[in-house]
């Protein structure tokens, strides 16, 4: 016989705070501030959900979480880099970067050049300020942490020889 105090029945439903790209409950907001990752969290894919389609580069991934990045005025090349988190860690990354949440992919990686395993992703964006979201996948779907850092890239890889690797110019002077 089980007894339940107040005829009342407890429920736990697992809850991941960056699992949505909209709503209440966005991720923490990362500003890029200089040229220097400064990896930051333990942030997990444990009880992540899917938010509908596969990633970019990486078609089966899609328990995802989510971060959204200022980008402030005069910013062109954001690189986004995951890497191992501090405990129970996950094997590898996919991350993705979008201008909104249903928007099309800006970029997508499955590697970075310090974390061989962890998504790495650099983009060339107009001068104008503006959200970006970017969406995490443990690789394979796998539940565990990683860290994040997201940085001004300067010049980044882009060194504006095609219209696809752009290099924006925020003002000019006569």
């Amino acid at each position: 016989m089980t007894i339940r105090p107040n005829n009342v029945n407890y429920i736990f439903t697992p809850y991941n705070p960056h699992n949505n790209c909209s709503g209440t409950y966005i991720a923490k907001i990362l500003e890029p501030s200089d040229s220097t990752c400064t990896l930051s969290g333990n942030y997990s894919t444990v009880h992540a959900t899917t938010s509908g389609s596969g990633m970019a580069c990486a078609a089966g991934e899609v328990k995802d979480v989510w971060f959204s990045v200022i980008k402030p005025l005069g910013v062109t090349n954001v690189r986004v880099t995951t890497a191992p988190g501090t405990c129970q860690v996950l094997g590898g990354t996919t991350v993705e970067v979008r201008a909104s949440c249903a928007g099309a992919s800006l970029g997508c990686s499955t590697t970075g050049s310090t974390y061989p395993t962890f998504g790495e992703v650099d983009i060339a964006r107009p001068c104008a300020a503006e959200t970006l979201y970017v969406r995490v996948t443990g690789d394979g779907e796998a539940a565990g942490k990683f860290r994040i850092c997201v940085i001004d890239n300067g010049g980044g890889s882009f060194n504006g020889n095609t219209c696809s690797a752009p290099t924006y110019i925020c003002s000019f002077t006569l």
